[in-house]
């Protein structure tokens, strides 16, 4: 048994390992294992066409009402516990799949492809546009190499750096 099967089991069955017939080395063998995995790893397990998502769902215990409200403002939806039945949680739950006050949703990979996009092109243009301002700093702030005493002075040799004074 690993992390990524399921923690419950019929009704009458034993739930998790049973370390009472393992050797001392399979017992340690099977911690190695566990203490390796990330229990919060779940691209092997969303279906095709969707992206899942961890999302904190609580906080010291208390509900956190406005996180879970932007998230699904932007288009998450929660996956349902019966989707993926006593992996995370008991088997039989009803709900949305929560672990350790976080609470796992999906949303179409196209639309998760498109958002990235997005972002990517709004730091390209943020960026952009702060060169873009540089051209016209005054002179001798900005760029850097466009006066004598403000280029960088760099050597390429191994050793101590030598002092520059100027």
């Amino acid at each position: 048994m690993n992390l990524h099967d399921p923690i419950g089991s019929p009704i009458g069955k034993p739930i998790g390992p049973n370390f009472d017939a393992m050797t001392d080395e399979e017992i340690m063998a099977y911690l190695e294992n566990d203490a390796a995995v990330d229990k919060f790893a779940v691209a092997h397990l969303e279906p095709e066409g969707m992206k899942y998502q961890w999302v904190r769902f609580e906080v010291f215990g208390k509900p956190d009402y406005n996180r879970l409200a932007e998230v699904e403002q932007k288009g998450w939806k929660p996956v349902p516990q019966k989707r993926h039945d006593g992996r995370f949680m008991s088997p039989g739950t009803d709900g949305p799949t929560d672990m350790d006050g976080m609470r796992l949703y999906e949303m179409s990979a196209r639309v998760v492809r498109l958002k990235r996009e997005q972002a990517s092109r709004k730091a390209q243009e943020a960026v952009q546009g702060m060169n873009e301002q540089l051209i016209f700093a005054p002179p001798g702030t900005a760029p850097r190499d466009a006066h004598a005493k403000t280029k960088p002075y760099v050597r390429r040799e191994s050793g101590s750096m030598p002092m520059v004074v100027e």
